[in-house]
C-alpha cells in the first residue's frame, strides 16, 4: 500500500475499522493517550484522533518500530514534532544524550554532528562542558553572547527576558527564587525559569479548553467533530502563549534543557509560586 493508498483509506475507514487493519499504530496511540492522563505528556488537539494520527505519523515502518518525540524535553505529542524510529534511533534521543540544535533549528545528537562535520566527538564534549551554546559546540567558535554582553557591561540581564512580559511581574520572583536555590546553577537562567512557569499555564489553559471545547480537547477528541474555535478569545490566548514558550524553549540550550525538565516535577502556573507553598492564579 502506497502512501496515496494509505490516506484513502484513513479517510474513508471508521474508526473501528482502521483499528482493525493497523492494530500496532493502534496500539502506539493507545500507549501516547495512556501517558497524557498519567501528567507524563500531553497530546496536540491536532491528534485527538486516531484517524490525524495516522495522518500524521503513517504506517509503521517494521514492528520493531515505536513513536518517538524528535525533542525528549518537548512533552507534547503533535504533528511534525513525533516520528516512527527504530531502537537505535530512539536510543540517540534518550535524555541522557547530548543533544544539540544547529542554526535551521535541527536536533541531533552531539555524535551525528561530530560526524557530520567531520569533528572528534571528544572534542564537541568539552566545548559543551564548557558551557558553550550549541551552534558554538558546533562551529568550534564561541561568540559573545548578548547575555553575556548585558552581564560584562554591568546590566542586571533583564533583557533575557522573552519580548512582551511585564518584566516587573517576573523579575522580583526570578531573584526570590534565586535565593532560595542556595547555590544556584548557571543553567538557572531566566529563559528557564519562564519556560517552567509557561509550561504550567499552558496546562491550566489546555483544562479549561477541554472544558468548554472537549470535542477538540478533551480525552475523546476527533477533528471530525470539531468547532469553529479559533476566534474563541481563550483560545487565541493560548495560541499566543504557545508560541511564545516554543520560541523560548528553541534558545535553550542542552544543559538548560536538562534543568529545566527536572523543574518540571513541580508544576507552578505563576512566578510568584517558585517560592510559596500555595498556588495563585497563572499569569502568563
Amino acid at each position: 500500500m502506497d502512501d496515496t493508498e494509505f490516506k484513502e483509506t484513513v479517510m474513508k475507514n471508521t474508526v473501528v475499522v482502521l483499528k482493525r487493519l493497523f492494530p500496532n499504530e493502534a496500539r502506539s496511540y493507545a500507549a501516547i493517550l495512556q501517558r497524557t492522563r498519567t501528567g507524563s505528556a500531553k497530546v496536540s488537539y491536532k491528534l485527538r484522533s486516531f484517524k490525524a494520527f495516522l495522518l500524521a505519523v503513517g504506517r509503521q515502518p517494521s514492528p520493531e518500530y515505536t513513536i518517538d518525540r524528535s525533542d525528549t524535553y518537548d512533552p507534547e505529542y503533535a504533528p511534525g514534532k513525533i516520528r516512527w524510529a527504530s531502537p537505535k534511533e530512539q536510543a540517540n534521543n534518550r535524555k541522557t544524550t547530548i543533544r544539540l540544535r544547529g542554526e535551521n533549528g535541527e536536533i541531533w545528537p552531539l555524535t551525528t554532528w561530530a560526524k557530520k562535520t567531520g569533528q572528534n566527538p571528544a572534542t564537541l564534549r568539552k566545548r559543551h562542558s564548557r558551557g558553550w551554546s550549541d551552534i558554538d559546540v558546533i562551529k568550534g567558535k564561541r561568540r559573545i553572547s548578548d547575555r553575556d554582553r548585558h552581564q560584562r557591561a554591568g546590566l542586571k540581564g533583564e533583557s533575557e527576558w522573552p519580548d512582551g512580559l511585564k518584566i516587573s511581574e517576573w523579575e522580583t520572583p526570578y531573584q526570590d527564587w534565586i535565593r532560595t536555590r542556595g547555590k544556584a546553577l548557571k543553567e538557572d537562567t531566566r529563559l528557564v525559569f519562564f519556560a517552567w512557569v509557561a509550561m504550567g499555564a499552558m496546562a491550566w489553559f489546555e483544562r479549561e479548553l477541554a472544558k468548554q471545547f472537549p470535542s477538540s480537547f478533551g480525552p475523546e477528541a476527533t477533528p471530525d467533530d470539531d468547532p469553529e474555535i479559533d476566534d474563541m478569545p481563550l483560545y487565541q490566548d493560548y495560541c499566543r502563549r504557545r508560541a511564545l514558550l516554543q520560541a523560548v524553549l528553541r534558545q535553550l540550550s542542552a544543559s538548560e534543557r536538562a534543568n529545566l525538565q527536572t523543574l518540571r516535577k513541580r508544576i507552578i502556573s505563576n512566578p510568584k509560586d517558585a517560592v510559596s507553598k500555595s498556588t495563585t492564579r497563572r499569569s502568563i
